[in-house]
C-alpha cells in the first residue's frame, strides 16, 4: 500500500480579455482540470490552459512561445516529498500577477475577509490601492516611506560660500529658490534648506523645502470626504512641471528626512493609509481610514467614503471593517471581484486555495492517492474534478448542477407556455367559427331569430353536435323574415354580440 500526494487544479477562463479582469457573472467560461504530481508550469494560449511538467532541478521553460504566456507554476520541495508551493516570481505585470480572491476566503462557511497589512496591493476592478501606512491598537506605526536622497545646501553651507566670496573677491553664483527667488527666507534652518528634488539644472535646480511643501499642498484638491471616518486627500500628478520627474514622499538630506506630503493623522486611534496607485489618467490620492464601528464602503456609489469612478468598479464593490483590532477587507459580490496581490510563494494545503491570474481563476487543492500504479495521464483524472470543485462565486456558470436545474426549469416553462398558446389558439378558432355562423344568420333576408342563435350556441358548447349543422337545420325549420323596420334592432344585436364576445375572450385569458 503506497500513498502519493498530488495537486488538483481547476481553471476557469473568461472568454474575453479586458484589462486582465475576470467576470464572475459571465456564462462564457472555459473550464480545464489537471493533476500535478511534480513541478509543473501552466500556460495560457487564448482561452485554453495547458501544463508542462518540469524537472525539480530546472523548473524554467525556455520555449519562447510559452514563456510569455506563463501564468503560474507549482514547485515541489525536494527535501519534503508531497509538499507543493505556488511560485509568484513570474508575475511581471499587473495583468499577469497572481492575486488572492477575497470573496473565496471563508471560515466555517462564512466570509472571513482579508486582514490588511502594510505593503498589500488591493485591486477592485482595474483600480489598485497600496496600503502605505498602518497604526495598530498598540500604537505601533508601520509604514512604507518613499525616500529619495537629494543634493542640498543648508544655511551653514550658504554662509560659508558667502565668506569665501568675500575673501577671494571672486564671483560665486548664488543659488536661489526657484519659487520665492530668494536664498534665505525662513527662520527654521530645515525649512530654509535648498534642495534639488528633480533633474532640473541652472536657475531652476534648487528650491526651499518649505516652498516645495507649500507647492505640493497647493496641488491638493480635497481634504475631507465624510463624517471624519475617512479623510480623502487627492493630489494632482506630483511631478516637476518642467522636467516631469516624479517627486517622492520623503526627501533625505544627509541624516535628516523631510516629509513634503503632510496629512492629518489621529493621535490615539488606529488608522490605515491607502494610496491610489497612479495611472496616466488618475490623480494620486491618499485615504486615511480611522478605526470605527462603521464600515468603510468602496465603489461608485456617491455616498461611499472611498469613491472610485471607474466602469470596472461596481456600485457597492467592497468594504473595510475594523474588528478585533484589525482592518479586514470584504468583497460585496462585485462583478469583477476584489483581489489582493501575492508576493510570496503559497503552500498548497488540503483546503481549497482560490487565486486569480488575469482572466483566469485557479482552484488548487492537495489530495492523497493510494495504490498509484499508473501514470497520471492514464488515469483519466481530468474527468473527475468538475463534480467536486465549485467555481468561486460563479453559480450561474461553473456549477453544472445549477445549470442543469435552470435548463430543466426553463424547458418546463417553455412547454407550459406553448400549451397555453395552443389552448388560446383553439379557443379563438372556435369563437371565430361561431361568430362567422352568427354573421351568416344575421345577414340577409332569411335570418334566424336571436333567441335561436343563442340557443344553438349554448347547445354547441355543451354537446358534440356541430353548431353550424344545428343552425343550418333550424334555418330550414324556422323561416323568420326580418323587415326593414327591424334593421336597427339587428345592428344593436350585432354590437351587443361583439361586446359579449370580447368579454368572454378576456375572461378566458384571465382564467389561463
Amino acid at each position: 500500500m503506497t500513498e502519493k500526494r498530488f495537486v488538483e487544479i481547476v481553471t476557469y477562463t473568461w472568454s474575453k480579455d479586458s484589462h486582465g479582469l475576470f467576470d464572475y457573472e459571465s456564462p462564457h467560461l472555459y473550464i480545464n482540470t489537471f493533476k500535478a504530481y511534480g513541478p509543473t508550469q501552466f500556460f495560457r494560449n487564448g482561452n485554453d490552459i495547458f501544463n508542462v511538467e518540469a524537472q525539480p532541478a530546472d523548473t524554467t521553460n525556455t520555449n519562447p512561445n510559452t514563456t510569455n504566456n506563463l501564468i503560474f507554476e507549482i514547485n515541489q520541495d525536494p527535501d519534503i516529498p508531497g509538499q507543493f508551493r505556488i511560485s509568484t516570481k513570474n508575475a511581471s505585470s499587473a495583468n499577469k500577477s497572481l492575486d488572492l480572491v477575497v470573496r473565496a476566503i471563508k471560515k466555517e462557511g462564512q466570509p472571513a475577509g482579508h486582514e490588511l497589512n502594510v505593503g498589500d496591493i488591493i485591486k477592485i476592478g482595474r483600480v489598485r490601492f497600496l496600503v502605505r501606512e498602518k497604526r495598530d491598537a498598540n500604537g505601533v506605526v508601520n509604514k512604507i516611506r518613499t525616500i529619495q536622497e537629494v543634493p542640498y545646501k543648508g544655511q551653514e553651507r550658504i554662509q560659508e560660500e558667502e565668506e569665501t566670496k568675500i575673501e577671494t573677491e571672486q564671483p560665486v553664483q548664488e543659488e536661489a529658490c526657484r519659487i520665492c527667488l530668494m536664498n534665505d527666507l525662513y527662520p527654521d534652518p530645515l525649512d530654509n534648506t535648498l534642495v534639488a528634488p528633480c533633474k532640473c539644472k541652472g536657475s531652476c535646480e534648487y528650491v526651499h523645502l518649505r516652498c516645495l511643501k507649500q507647492w505640493v499642498d497647493s496641488k491638493k484638491s480635497s481634504v475631507e470626504r465624510s463624517d471624519n471616518i475617512c479623510l480623502n486627500f487627492n493630489y494632482k500628478k506630483l511631478s516637476c512641471e518642467i522636467c516631469k520627474f516624479n517627486l517622492p514622499y520623503v526627501l533625505k538630506m544627509g541624516e535628516q528626512e523631510y516629509d513634503i506630503i503632510d496629512i492629518k493623522r489621529p493621535d490615539n486611534i488606529p488608522y490605515l493609509v491607502l494610496e491610489k496607485i497612479e495611472t496616466l489618467r488618475e490623480n494620486k490620492g491618499l485615504f486615511l481610514l480611522k478605526a470605527s464601528e462603521q464600515d468603510i464602503q468602496l465603489g461608485r456609489g456617491h455616498a461611499h467614503q472611498i469613491l472610485v469612478s471607474d466602469i470596472s468598479v461596481s456600485r457597492n464593490h467592497a468594504q473595510i471593517s475594523y474588528k478585533d483590532g484589525k482592518f479586514i477587507l470584504f468583497d460585496n459580490n462585485s462583478k469583477f471581484g476584489t483581489l489582493v496581490q501575492i508576493d510570496e510563494p503559497i503552500e498548497i494545503t488540503p483546503e481549497k486555495t482560490i487565486l486569480q491570474c488575469g482572466k483566469t481563476v485557479i482552484i488548487l487543492c492537495l489530495k492523497k492517492e493510494e495504490n498509484v500504479l499508473a501514470k497520471p495521464e492514464d488515469e483519466g483524472a481530468n474527468n473527475t474534478l468538475e463534480e467536486e470543485v465549485e467555481a468561486p462565486q460563479t453559480p450561474s456558470t461553473a456549477n453544472e448542477q445549477d445549470i442543469n436545474d435552470k435548463l430543466s426549469s426553463s424547458e418546463s416553462k417553455k412547454i407550459k407556455k406553448l400549451e397555453n398558446k395552443e389552448k388560446k389558439a383553439r379557443r379563438k378558432i372556435n369563437l371565430k367559427k361561431r361568430d362567422e355562423v352568427k354573421d351568416e344568420l344575421a345577414e340577409g333576408e332569411n335570418a334566424v331569430d336571436i333567441d335561436l342563435c343563442e340557443m344553438g350556441t349554448e347547445i354547441g358548447r355543451g354537446d358534440s353536435i356541430s353548431t353550424a349543422n344545428l343552425l343550418s337545420t333550424s334555418k330550414k325549420i324556422f323561416k323568420i323574415m326580418r323587415s326593414d323596420t327591424d334593421a336597427q334592432e339587428v345592428g344593436n344585436f350585432r354590437r351587443e354580440r361583439r361586446m359579449r364576445r370580447n368579454v368572454e375572450v378576456d375572461e378566458e385569458e384571465e382564467d389561463n
